[in-house]
């Protein structure tokens, strides 16, 4: 009995002693976003890359490398897609942001960042990891971008004396503006044209009259 208590003391030693020693080591937890809520042709992507060190050492040479945005389908706009950390103290984190724009709309598989890094002072070896893939996404030609979200979709609203609200759509915020569908208002400019129209042949019929008036109230003068 003795014996087995004995052997479970060093089993338990052996093993606080591991996790001590995984622990003291640096580990990197990287995360990669595409900040951007829309993709569109020829606008701005913001890129943001996200470095957590959850080890208990710094982590050395960090080096970030991102390929997946090619020549012919993105221009670096500001910030870099390749860039490198000396030193990641223990518990701490740094983020890095880079700016790409769309040369061309369409399909787009946005894929990981390779990162490598030296885990302890130590260490010779080169750890290895990748960031989390942001996935497939669609840029949106920037005509299209455009015929639905410009601004001047919006200026017809406050013309319109009254609004129907079966045929009113709510559109996705674009930068914290909220737009209306407007494609109900061909309907109510119809409208507003038949009165128009209305009015005008009503002041014709009254024409005659009023030009009638003004004659008799000349003639009478002139009799005086």
């Amino acid at each position: 009995m003795l014996r087995l208590l004995l052997s479970l003391s060093c089993l338990c030693l052996c093993l606080v002693q591991g996790a001590d020693e995984e622990v003291t080591e640096a580990r990197l937890l990287v995360q990669k976003r595409i900040l951007n809520r829309y993709l569109v042709e020829g606008r701005d992507i913001i890129v943001d890359y996200n470095i957590y060190n959850v080890g208990g050492s710094a982590a050395l040479d960090v080096k970030v490398v991102d390929n997946s945005f090619g020549e012919g389908d993105f221009e670096v706009v500001s910030g870099l897609l390749k860039f490198k950390l000396d030193r990641l103290p223990p518990g701490s984190n740094v983020t890095h942001t880079a700016v790409v724009r769309a040369i061309k709309y369409g399909r787009f598989n946005f894929t990981s960042a390779e990162v490598t890094y030296r885990s302890s002072e130590d260490s010779k070896e080169l750890q290895f990891a990748h960031t989390a893939e942001p996935g497939e996404g669609g840029i949106i030609a920037v005509k299209d971008f455009d015929r639905k979200f410009s601004p001047h979709v919006v200026s017809c609203a406050p013309v319109l004396s009254k609004r129907d609200n079966s045929t009113m759509q709510r559109l996705p915020n674009v930068d914290g503006a909220v737009f209306t569908d407007c494609s109900y208002a061909p309907r109510h400019f119809e409208m507003i044209g038949i009165v128009f129209f209305s009015q005008i042949v009503h002041l014709l019929i009254l024409l005659p009259n009023i030009v009638w008036q003004c004659d008799n109230s000349t003639f009478g003068s002139k009799l005086r």
